[in-house]
């Protein structure tokens, strides 16, 4: 797999700066770092089992909260015992949870870095999640390309746009990044996913 280091000298080519004089190392790194981000969003907004994940946590006894896995961007799906519970805006968690007595929740909704749930469990209690994963570190040089290589030439334009915004002084918003990984690569994103979507529960 490519290097981020190979990624940034391959698009130097693409901004005419093979000698280095218009955009340093730092800046083009924070402008990946940047587009990684907002691909991985997008990814998630569509579904690609690229940021597809899935794990089986506790809720203990006399408990109403879990942490959110620490890769934890969106939810996809909440299940206790295979019954699959319904998000709820945390107001109303905290209502039900006035209103209820211990047993097995029905409701969940996300506040903070946990899951949270209308009833206090009463007992523990196996809580399977599915979700979309989110970027937890900043890319550096010497890290391989994130997705396997698949979405390195929109990454690679992505920063050649940010970049040539940057010397024409014009302002390229997280929208248009947002609309550039959607028209670029939604055919592998929606066709990888498509594929997969039984076993995913989508």
């Amino acid at each position: 797999m490519a290097t981020v280091a190979q990624e940034i000298t391959a698009l130097r080519y693409d901004l005419m700066d093979e000698d280095s004089t218009q955009y340093s190392d730092a800046l083009l790194l924070s402008y990946y770092n940047r587009a990684y981000r907002a691909l991985s969003a997008v990814l998630g907004s569509v579904r690609s089992d690229r940021v597809f994940a899935d794990d089986t946590l506790t809720l203990s006894s006399g408990s109403s909260a879990i942490t959110l896995p620490d890769d934890f961007s969106t939810p996809i799906l909440v299940q206790i015992n295979n019954d699959t519970l319904v998000k709820k805006d945390p107001e109303t968690i905290r209502r039900l949870l006035q209103q209820n007595n211990s047993g097995t929740p029905s409701n969940y909704g996300i506040m903070g870095s946990n899951f949270i749930f209308d009833r206090e469990a009463g007992a523990d209690t196996s809580v399977y999640v599915q979700y979309n994963t989110g970027v937890t570190a900043d890319l550096t040089t010497s890290d391989s390309m994130p997705y396997s290589d698949a979405h390195n030439d929109s990454l690679r334009g992505a920063v050649a746009m940010m970049a040539k915004n940057r010397n024409e002084r014009a302002i390229t918003g997280d929208y248009a990044l947002h609309q550039f990984f959607r028209s670029a690569e939604i055919g592998i994103v929606l066709g990888r996913s498509k594929k997969q979507s039984f076993n995913l529960g989508f």
